[in-house]
């Protein structure tokens, strides 16, 4: 790292004693508990419980009672990121509320509503009708269908409870919250010794009675036999584990002499029956475990248990920096399906031993509780699988930043530098305290911390530090900030006053490769003033710096601030904001004069320094209009609609129409010091021009590949360098000719406009096979190999295997970073793998890569609120990895007449989250692949606020004036209204659905329009754009007003709605593949 001058290292560093972060900080939290009328409740009991969000609340952390106003404060020992609040009041019944926090809560009050108690009640006989006296009933509380157990009020300690029948074998649960839903089962001794079957209930006001009928036990029988030779293993330990039935014990017995085994008196219920290490008293594997549902007085036979000998592990961990063992270093053991399996540490020698069944596994290790190292792993039965690692001591930074006179600076702007270039933002904390560690790559951290610089910033205290850091260690430092600049100025505006304000101050230092580092970012509203004062610090002294400003409709300008000495202040005077108002009108034609009809994409870039860039696209008869320009001459651009071609381009005066594009022919003067665009030959090793090879600016992601012209020239597109670089940057291009298995990948020099000349080079040859768990070849799977620069990805090289599983891919160009390989084939589970070629090396064979067949299903039942069977009940799943990553989307699955259900095609280590809803009824689940005979209650969907309208009875006319739609979107046409949340996996499929089908809806004379739902900014917006570029127009709010009430009446999203030509609503909530129909027919019906 180049070492910063001592005339500019600003501020000091201290080291202090290690101090308490702000995770173990006491928490309060503030609030209040009210009737379900608003009405305040005194003396109510709250309990504060951890909640880890997935088993149940065990742990109280704290207590208290409200107070005469209903009002309470509860302190918590430390910071809690999950935290259930329960209120209990007889009087008025429970309430729960659980909290998510981020960090420590900043005077935020929370509501506590009970709700009104209820009641179930119900009935225990036997076969005959008799009652049963004094049968136990066992009770679980789930908070809705399908979601884990949960507590009620009163019963915190257990995730279920029980009572007992009077002598007319009656029983009645009550304080249960409203809608409160969970199953029961009942047991007996005497006049018959047995259990009912498992029984669903809802809490409700009015409620039928439950009857529970008591059969005799049931059993469950099998054999333990040899995986090897198939022999009856004797003595082997079984372990009864009950799925449904949480207040059953865990029930072990022994394999006979003829490796028979027996359960007595199994109540009805789903188990799982599993092998037990009698070294480790664990599970051997889930192979050797058999999931069983048994039915009341039922004999369960045929369970057949294989043994397998155990695979040993022995992990040796050192540390690189004294080659000595490195101990306590966390080992997770983790299964295909994504379950820990085992878990411990490595002693004070390093090692750890361990014992598991033989497969294939994932072996992370991790210091500090972050992953640094995952290692597959294939144990294999009755070895020893011997895995060494080496560590570094990792390094972090934890510091505090003070003033002057030494007190905490709360929240500054902290930018760290490492000794690689990259920046990251350190979250500071209101007592000035924040932790640095390295960047990532990937998942797992590799980077150690050698030299760091620091740049802090704070604007509203005027304080600031630049200095560099060599040798951290781990005791906690003490930042000391000094003086800044202070800058002080004028805004005007040359039209109408923006909304919000944004400015950006930037550092212009080199420091490694980057050259300009954002100090802070403010945003401002300004009043009816027509001028808007600005006055900020935390600018350094010394340092050349500018600040930016920018808004909605006008041209954004950079301020030079001047050179200034320390504790000073800088007026840059007045800066006028200039309105970007004018357009530009034209269409695309060929050199015979005729008009394009294709779509065509059309990018107009200002000439001016710090001019917009805009795009839209053609109508079907060639033409465009652009708005949102400033004043001046405009280089108008326009490329194929998937980008891949430039067509042509030329220059125009913003506020010109009847402009004329000749495709083919190209403006030759550019004169815009900020726009720039490469272009140059590629040539084989000979020295011949290559035709058809293809060329990628690797920086630009809004930029795909252009191809050679018959001459073997190329021109990119315009784009625009760093906004303040002093000299032009260079970039880096990838270049391929695969009918030749020639590729190159290149650094430009920065040369303005100076054509280039690419050689081609030899290629990397990759090969490999595919098999399934079986080693049988799978033929015909797909293979794709992505090539990853500077964040973005290539995907031009891609192959099948052939009849006996074997792939070759070859024309791939030398990398600086890791290719990844992946494989895919209908019925099985995408496979993906990471290569970093070696230098020189031109053939890499990954060998046989396995893949997992998708031979799982989910079967289950649907319930009314009635607990009675749903019939065609839809049913949308989003299967995920055990990582989190979204695989796959299912729809078009409905209920048969029973209410039964079946979802194929899955596959081991998957899950699936379901959603299941009928007209006013839902349900939400997440299960495992494989999951069978599950049982999903509907619910009645909440109903918004009574006084605001739903989505069904909303305005027949939309309107949006006021989501900032781009000037493409015009009136008589067709609209497709896809209204959506970009964090939501439902709105991202459809969003994706929309983008594959968009030619064909456009074919149909239809505009497609996505909507933001949220209020957002303009600055989240944008960054959303660039890594979600859709190809059509979207449009989002800043706010919310009377004119887009209409979104906020819709209950869920994603929502699609067609538009006629008029504007007035043709249908509500559309789905997509019902479009082509519903046109159709509201054609045939228009006038």
């Amino acid at each position: 790292m180049m070492p910063l001058p001592r005339n500019l290292l600003v501020g000091a560093v201290v080291f202090i004693g290690a101090s308490s972060p702000a995770e173990a900080q006491e928490m309060n939290l503030t609030g209040e508990v009210l009737t379900p009328s608003g009405v305040p409740v005194s003396n109510a009991k709250v309990l504060a419980m951890a909640d880890n969000g997935v088993t149940l609340l065990d742990e109280i952390l704290a207590e208290t009672c409200s107070d005469a106003n209903g009002k309470f404060t509860i302190t918590l020992p430390q910071f809690h990121s999950h935290v259930t609040l329960i209120a209990v009041d007889h009087k008025h019944g429970p309430g729960i509320l659980s909290c998510r926090f981020e960090s420590l809560p900043q005077a935020k009050s929370v509501v506590l509503t009970l709700s009104e108690p209820t009641a179930v009640i119900g009935e225990v006989l036997t076969e005959d009708g008799l009652p049963v006296s004094n049968a136990c009933v066992y009770v679980v509380l789930l908070n809705s269908a399908g979601d884990p157990p949960k507590p009620i009020p009163g019963n915190v300690t257990t995730k279920f409870f029980r009572t007992y029948t009077s002598w007319d074998g009656k029983f009645q649960i009550t304080n249960l919250p409203l809608a409160a839903f969970g199953y029961m089962q009942a047991y007996s001794t005497t006049p018959i010794r047995g259990a009912s079957s498992i029984c669903a209930f809802t809490a409700a006001k009015t409620s039928s009675p439950l009857t529970l009928r008591i059969k005799p036990y049931s059993r469950i029988e099998g054999r333990v036999i040899s995986e090897n030779d198939k022999k009856p293993v004797s003595n082997a330990n079984i372990r009864l584990l009950p799925i449904t039935l949480p207040w059953i014990p865990h029930s072990i017995t022994k394999s006979d002499s003829e490796g028979h085994f027996i359960f007595m008196e199994v109540p009805a219920g789903a188990y799982k029956i599993c092998l037990m290490d009698p070294t480790e008293s664990k599970p051997l594997s889930i192979r050797q475990a058999v999931e069983v549902w048994v039915a009341p007085d039922e004999t369960c036979s045929n369970v057949v248990l294989q043994t397998v000998s155990p695979a040993h592990l022995l992990i040796k961990t050192t540390c690189e920096d004294t080659e000595a063992p490195y101990p306590h270093v966390t080992v997770e053991i983790v299964s295909p399906t994504g379950s820990v399996c085992v878990k411990g540490a490595t002693d004070s020698t390093g090692k750890f031993i361990a014992a598991v069944p033989p497969d294939s596994y994932l072996v992370r290790f991790s210091i500090d509780n972050e992953v640094q190292k995952a290692v597959p792993l294939t144990a294999k039965s009755g070895e020893t699988n011997v895995i060494e690692q080496i560590f570094s001591k990792r390094k972090k930074i934890a510091a505090r930043v003070v003033t002057p006179d030494g007190s905490p600076l709360p929240y500054p702007k902290v930018l760290i530098i490492d000794s690689e270039g990259e920046q990251q933002v350190a979250q500071c904390y209101s007592n000035g305290m924040f932790t640095y560690k390295p960047l990532s790559w990937g998942n797992f951290s590799q980077e150690t911390l050698e030299e760091v610089t620091i740049i802090i910033s704070s604007p509203t205290s005027n304080l600031i530090l630049l200095t560099n850091l060599t040798s951290p260690c781990t005791e906690t430092m003490e930042l000391c900030t000094t003086p800044g600049v202070m800058v002080t100025g004028t805004i005007n505006f040359e039209g109408e006053l923006p909304k919000q304000v944004n400015l950006s101050a930037y550092l212009l230092l080199e420091i490694q490769s980057a050259e300009e580092y954002r100090l802070f970012n403010l945003r401002m509203n300004p009043t009816n003033a027509q001028a808007l004062p600005i006055k900020l610090g935390g600018l350094f002294p010394h340092l050349p710096q500018v600040i930016e400003i920018s808004c909605d409709g006008y041209v954004p300008a950079v301020i030079d601030i001047p050179i200034a000495d320390t504790n000073s202040s800088v007026d840059f005077g007045t800066v006028t904001m200039k309105q970007a108002k004018y357009s530009i009108c034209g269409q695309v034609i060929d050199k015979k004069g005729q008009p394009l009809t294709n779509r065509i994409t059309i990018l107009a870039k200002s000439l001016h320094e710090n001019g917009p860039t805009l795009e839209t696209n053609t109508d079907s008869h060639g033409r465009f209009v652009i708005g949102g320009l400033f004043e001046g001459p405009a280089v108008i651009e326009a490329f194929s609609e998937n980008g891949n071609t430039a067509l042509g381009s030329t220059l125009a005066q913003a506020g010109t129409s009847n402009v004329l594009l000749i495709a083919g022919e190209r403006c030759r003067a550019i004169t815009g010091k900020r726009l720039r665009r490469i272009s140059g030959i590629i040539k084989t090793p000979d020295g011949k021009p290559v035709a058809g090879a293809k060329v990628a600016l690797v920086r630009y992601s809004g930029l795909a590949s252009v191809t050679t012209d018959s001459a073997g020239e190329f021109v990119l597109p315009y784009f625009a360098p760093s906004r303040f670089a002093s000299e032009t940057p260079s970039e880096t291009l990838v270049a391929w000719y695969p009918e030749a298995q020639l590729a190159a990948i290149v650094e430009e020099e920065g040369e303005e406009n100076e054509p280039i000349e690419i050689t081609l080079a030899q290629t990397i040859k990759v090969s490999g096979r595919s098999e399934d768990p079986l080693k049988e070849p799978i033929p015909n799977a797909r293979i794709f190999v992505r090539l990853a620069l500077d964040g973005y990805e290539l995907v031009p090289w891609q192959t099948q295997t052939d009849s006996s599983g074997r792939f070759v891919v070859e024309g791939l160009p030398h990398p600086k970073s890791m290719l990844t390989i992946c494989i895919t084939n209908s019925g099985y589970l995408s496979i993906r793998t990471n290569i970093v070629p070696e230098e020189n090396v031109t053939c890499i064979d990954l060998g046989t890569l396995t893949l997992q067949p998708r031979n799982l299903a989910v079967t289950g039942k649907v319930l009314d609120p009635d607990e009675k069977p749903a019939s065609k009940v839809s049913i949308l799943g989003w299967i995920t990895s055990y990582q989190g990553e979204l695989d796959e989307f299912l729809y078009g699955i409905e209920t048969d007449a029973n209410g039964n259900f079946i979802i194929t095609n899955l596959a081991k280590g998957k899950s699936v989250e379901l959603k299941f809803y009928s007209k006013d009824c839902n349900a939400l689940l997440t299960v495992p692949a494989g999951a069978s005979n599950i049982i999903v209650q509907l619910k009645k969907s909440p109903r918004r606020h009574p006084s605001r309208p739903t989505a069904k009875h909303a305005s027949t006319t939309v309107d949006l004036t006021e989501f900032h739609l781009p000037t493409e979107v015009t009136n008589q046409q067709w609209k497709l209204i896809c209204v959506f949340d970009p964090e939501q996996r439902p709105s991202k499929h459809l969003l994706r659905q929309l983008s594959e089908q968009y030619q064909s809806i456009t074919n149909q004379n239809v505009q497609v329009i996505g909507i933001w739902q949220p209020v957002t900014d303009k600055e989240s917006f944008q960054a959303w754009r660039q890594s979600c570029p859709v190809p059509f127009p979207v449009g989002f709010r800043t706010n919310a007003s009377e004119k887009t009430q209409w979104i906020d009446q819709i209950e869920s999203l994603p929502y699609l709605l067609l538009l006629n030509p008029q504007g007035r609503t043709a249908v509500k909530n559309l789905e997509l593949e019902e479009l082509e129909a519903t046109l159709t027919k509201h054609r045939e019906q228009s006038p």
